[in-house]
């Protein structure tokens, strides 16, 4: 039996100008936190026939198209920083097809009620339905709530909060995915395996479906799942100035080739 150790595998994601394209990470940021029970498949789509043949078994199928197909498991955190989206941020833009980042960090006026949070002339054309508020009152403690209704200035709470605030106290910077008709992005997934130094490579992607585990006492989780058009192993990169592949031969006594190297 093989063992394959998970130690230091990594992952990363690249936002694809033209779907299917292979994009490989270039920077720190396109890499992920990964958490084992992750996977990344090839697979090829099976066309069955349901032609009528004068046989008792079924019609031959045919080979289809690549769809490579993966799972992407994390911890559901924030990005530590008020208003940057979490690292995972185009798998969950992937799904739902739109994000919004708050630009700007606005405060409560006067007249807010437990549910309903008045903002400055102008201000509440920033806010879009769904949207989170953190109402950081700190006479009456921190709260979390999204936005139901938008009347010009005036957002209407999902539910109320136990004390109306006074003006002045900051709403956050709020990320926010929501559904969109069309739009929604692929992305380049690679997984850098530490058994063997192997790498696989997916374009492409789109996430398929997100699920969340709240369990009382521990860690919240999200898992993605995903599928793409072409599946890569060890791919070669060939560009402008990398465009030649070199082959050494190394004969020995018995005339067999050692090694290849490409």
């Amino acid at each position: 039996m093989t063992v394959q150790s998970q130690r230091a595998t990594v992952a990363a994601i690249k936002l694809e100008t033209t779907t299917g394209e292979l994009i490989a990470p270039t920077a720190a940021g396109d890499f992920i936190p990964l958490k084992s029970g992750y996977s990344l498949v090839p697979e090829l789509e099976e066309l069955n026939s349901e032609e009528i043949v004068n046989s008792l078994a079924m019609a031959k199928s045919y080979t289809g198209k690549e769809s490579p197909k993966g799972s992407h498991g994390a911890y559901l955190k924030h990005s530590e920083t008020e208003g940057t989206a979490p690292e995972t941020a185009l798998l969950i833009k992937s799904a739902l097809g739109a994000q919004a980042d708050a630009a700007a960090e606005y405060n409560t006026v006067a007249g807010s009620t437990t549910a309903v949070i008045n903002v400055d002339t102008g201000e509440g054309a920033s806010y879009q339905l769904g949207e989170a508020l953190l109402i950081k009152d700190s006479t009456n403690n921190y709260s979390i709530r999204n936005i139901s209704s938008i009347t010009n200035d005036a957002l209407t709470l999902n539910f109320e909060v136990g004390t109306a605030p006074e003006a002045g106290v900051d709403l956050g910077k709020a990320n926010l995915f929501y559904p969109a008709t069309s739009g929604h992005p692929s992305y380049s997934y690679w997984l850098y395996s530490a058994s063997g130094g192997a790498i696989q490579a997916a374009a492409g992607c789109k996430t398929t479906s997100i699920a969340m585990d709240f369990t009382a006492g521990q860690q919240a989780t999200i898992d993605y799942t995903f599928e793409g058009t072409e599946f890569y192993f060890n791919p070669v990169t060939v560009s402008a100035a990398n465009n030649k592949l070199d082959i050494t031969d190394d004969w020995n006594s018995c005339g067999y080739i050692n090694e290849c190297n490409i």
